[in-house]
């Protein structure tokens, strides 16, 4: 026989329809939870910035906040003083990063920066 044909064998067919199968079952990624991913990477950049720029005061951290998170609100501590930025609400969502580092007088600062989305 000279024709052309593909053959599978009834192994090799029930594997493509498992794969069939896994591959129409799987989940569509839709983008739900870039919002918290994006939120949480800028919220390091800043923690990053701050640490190797020395923790500036407390109007110029609001402006970076505001800066970094237009139209959101959040809190920052310090050392445990608190800044808040935007009115408080309760039932918010809320990212939130901390890092702890030293000064070069070798003080310990603990920043912790919480955004509510």
């Amino acid at each position: 026989m000279n024709e052309k044909a593909i053959v599978f064998s009834l192994e090799a067919t029930i594997s493509l329809l498992a794969l069939l199968v896994i591959v129409s079952i799987t989940p569509v990624f839709e983008g739900e939870g870039m919002t918290e991913l994006l939120l949480l990477q800028k919220e390091n950049d800043l923690l990053k910035v701050w640490a190797k720029q020395g923790i500036p005061e407390k109007n110029k951290m609001i402006q970076d906040f505001l800066f970094v998170f237009p139209g959101q609100r959040g809190k920052i501590v310090v050392n445990e003083r608190e800044i808040f930025i935007g009115e408080k609400k309760q039932g918010s969502n809320a990212i939130a990063s901390k890092i702890i580092f030293f000064s070069r007088s070798l003080e310990k600062i603990e920043v912790v920066l919480i955004v509510f989305y």
